[in-house]
């Protein structure tokens, strides 16, 4: 029983993550992996800062439904609470590195820690700029932004901060 409800779970995933590409054209998924990008990510990557978030899904509408204009470029989606595999989370930071580089935000799981921590660090060892800051539970560390309360605010005040700015660097 457990293995068919795992099973069940991981079809639906499937779906629902197609299904959102379907409805909206302008967000498109990096083939064979729970990843998913806007469809003007070669044109948004040259000129802004690119912001990726991700963790285990079952959150919805997070990560996924923060994509757009003013908020993320990517989303890297795990299994239901667990967190994505260090090759999705880079494969979508090639994607998404451009060269004004990648911010990545995450959530304060252990998981997406190790994992998204891993990812960045062969990322860096590949030249690519990225940052990485983690939201807490009410709060965002490691960060200077005034930015309280949640995940979905992080990612609507950076996203608007780095498609309004000119800079060439990541500020956290």
């Amino acid at each position: 029983a457990c293995v068919l409800v795992w099973l069940i779970t991981i079809f639906s995933l499937m779906v629902v993550h197609t299904g959102i590409c379907l409805s909206n054209p302008q967000i498109s998924r990096i083939q064979g992996l729970n990843v998913l990008v806007r469809s003007d990510i070669s044109t948004v990557k040259e000129e802004q800062v690119t912001l990726l978030c991700g963790g285990g899904s079952g959150h919805e509408p997070a990560h996924a439904g923060y994509l757009g204009h003013g908020m993320l470029a990517g989303a890297v989606l795990g299994n239901v609470f667990a967190s994505p595999p260090v090759h999705a989370i880079l494969a979508a930071i090639r994607v998404c590195a451009g060269s004004k580089g990648v911010l990545l935000i995450i959530k304060n799981y252990t998981g997406d820690r190790l994992n998204f921590g891993m990812a960045t660090e062969r990322a860096r060892a590949e030249g690519i700029k990225i940052e990485m800051i983690v939201v807490d539970d009410g709060k965002l560390t490691c960060c200077r932004l005034n930015c309280n309360n949640s995940l979905c605010q992080c990612c609507v005040v950076c996203g608007n901060a780095y498609e309004a700015a000119s800079s060439s660097s990541i500020v956290v």
